[in-house]
């Protein structure tokens, strides 16, 4: 019987002192902190700096819709389950700066949101109104109609342009080579196009060779199979045009 008040007794001081111990439940906004600082861990270790990483996690809970969440979530679900990632995932929000401020505020004015709750989340922290966003999304369509427009008229006039022998240096048999080192990149048309352009010639190259060579590269444009110039890290490359009888 006195073993078993003893029992009781240390049962009852264990109770007590095990509640007096114990962690109360987290808050709500304790888990909310909790789960965003988690989420942002994940980012930073994926390669995030601290910054783009607060706006990925926090565009993951308040911007779904957002090209940053869309560029974060296959990253955050990786990372936290060990899995490898697809070619490209997460690339935008870390190269593209599309987990800024700017951009976000850009996708809530022209990406329609994915649920009510979301749309006033947009609202509440990019102060914008239903009249900004329906200005923005007018002024995007626009420009994807002059982006389209602008695509025809420059493919037929780019994609088709040869270089020409002059006339009077054909007549009087001359030949010539000339090379054009340029800077290249993609234009809305998705055509390489050449811009920056400084040109050398052999000696005795006749200067209509020169501005054939600059014409023809100021003017001209290649798809991407056909593209014939290889590039540096900074987009520079060179172009050798020739100039010989019997073949362009």
């Amino acid at each position: 019987m006195l073993k078993r008040r003893v029992l009781y007794a240390a049962m009852a001081a264990c109770a007590v002192s095990c509640s007096a111990h114990a962690a109360p439940p987290m808050t709500d906004a304790e888990w909310t902190a909790y789960e965003e600082s988690h989420t942002r861990f994940i980012f930073q270790q994926f390669g995030a700096d601290p910054e783009t990483a607060r706006w990925a996690a926090w565009a993951m809970k308040y911007q779904p819709s957002s090209r940053c969440a869309m560029s974060a979530r296959p990253v955050f679900h990786a990372v936290e389950g060990g899995m490898s990632l697809f070619p490209g995932d997460g690339e935008g929000m870390v190269v593209d700066h599309i987990c800024e401020p700017e951009a976000l505020k850009h996708d809530a004015l022209t990406v329609p949101p994915f649920s009510a709750i979301e749309g006033e989340n947009e609202r509440r922290q990019w102060k914008i109104t239903q009249r900004d966003i329906d200005k923005a999304r007018q002024e995007e369509d626009e420009r994807h109609k002059e982006i389209i427009a602008n695509t025809q008229v420059v493919t037929h006039k780019c994609q088709f342009d040869y270089v020409e022998y002059p006339e009077e240096a054909q007549e009087l048999g001359n030949e010539g080579s000339v090379r054009a080192t340029c800077h290249f990149q993609k234009d809305k048309d998705n055509y390489w196009h050449a811009d920056s352009c400084n040109f050398s010639y052999r000696k005795g190259t006749d200067d209509s060779f020169l501005n054939e060579a600059k014409r023809y590269m100021t003017s001209a444009c290649w798809s991407s199979d056909n593209f014939p110039v290889s590039l540096d890290h900074n987009g520079t490359g060179a172009r050798t045009i020739d100039f010989s009888l019997g073949g362009k």
